[in-house]
């Protein structure tokens, strides 16, 4: 794997987290973020895998990756929220 596939990578986590945020807040459920994420992750992927050249079903798993990565992401940062409200009571 090359810089740019892993440059790619973060960005389409990166990418796929602020997305679902806003979907979020435009009205998605929250139950359905998760799903988004990947799903989202997986298109990302494809695009990505033809602008540098690698098989297409690699782009999708490596974007499916990326997209649950974009959903643990959240989840640190809800966590890290949640104790550091419970440290300030």
């Amino acid at each position: 794997m090359t810089g740019i596939e892993l440059a790619g990578l973060g960005g389409i986590t990166v990418g796929v987290r602020i997305l679902v945020s806003a979907l979020k807040q435009a009205g998605l459920p929250k139950r359905f973020a998760p799903l988004t994420a990947v799903m989202l992750g997986g298109v990302a992927g494809s695009i990505g895998s033809n602008i540098t050249g690698t098989d297409w079903y690699t782009g999708v798993f490596l974007g499916i990756l990326a997209g649950g990565a974009a959903v643990g992401l959240y989840e640190i940062g809800r966590q890290a929220s949640k104790h550091e409200r419970e440290e300030l009571a």
